[in-house]
């Protein structure tokens, strides 16, 4: 597969076309080149995979048409999500190809907020600007419209994040003879001296100190 700077991108698609067996619809924003070089023979599969992560690094995104073998093209500038990208909730239904998509993440245990705010400062924003990362606290959710790969490596990262907390035991003790109020003194104050950083220099408890030189 050669594909040259000087390649318009509707011979790209063209090619791209026949092999998928769809019909494409451009905006008027599809125009630019797609420089593509494979100086080893590729299978259609693989020549159709390559040609959408071309696109995709390239500025042009393509949005199927769900129930038919149509597929709209979003040129450079142009955000693939004002074409109608599909909303999907499960990962059995993610496409296998390079689209752009809006993913739905259920959560159990993680704050929709506080991993959206995380998630924001990890996705580095596409040139499209389709990127988008929407916190649904009322549905236990995120929203995210991003390219399929993307999404995939997020599912990961969620899963790994969406974890139930640490859990906090409590339990009573009965006292035999000791009083709650002196235990409770002592617990907290070896707490707190557990917690303070020890300062430098300073002789461990119990242990000797050095024998003091006399002053002539």
């Amino acid at each position: 597969m050669q594909f040259t700077q000087s390649t318009d991108v509707k011979e790209v698609l063209a090619l791209y076309e026949r092999l998928r067996g769809v019909r494409l619809i451009y905006d008027n924003t599809v125009t630019g080149p797609v420089p593509i070089s494979i100086n080893t023979p590729v299978t259609e599969d693989e020549a159709i995979r390559i040609m959408e992560i071309a696109l995709l690094m390239n500025g042009f995104s393509l949005v199927p048409v769900e129930g038919t073998n149509l597929v709209k093209v979003a040129g450079i500038g142009r955000n693939p999500a004002t074409l109608g990208v599909p909303i999907i909730s499960s990962e059995s239904q993610l496409p296998d190809n390079e689209q752009v998509v809006t993913y739905l993440f259920k959560l159990e245990f993680a704050d929709p907020l506080e991993l959206s705010q995380t998630l924001t400062q990890v996705v580095v924003p596409s040139q499209q600007g389709y990127t988008k990362v929407v916190a649904l606290p009322k549905a236990q959710a995120l929203l995210i419209t991003e390219n399929v790969p993307i999404i995939r490596g997020l599912i990961r990262i969620i899963d790994e994040i969406d974890v139930p907390p640490a859990e906090v035991v409590s339990e009573f003790i009965t006292l035999q003879r000791a009083d709650a109020k002196d235990v409770l003194e002592k617990l907290t104050a070896m707490f707190e001296r557990r917690d303070q950083p020890q300062q430098g220099g300073s002789t461990a408890p119990g242990a000797p100190r050095p024998a003091t030189q006399p002053q002539v």
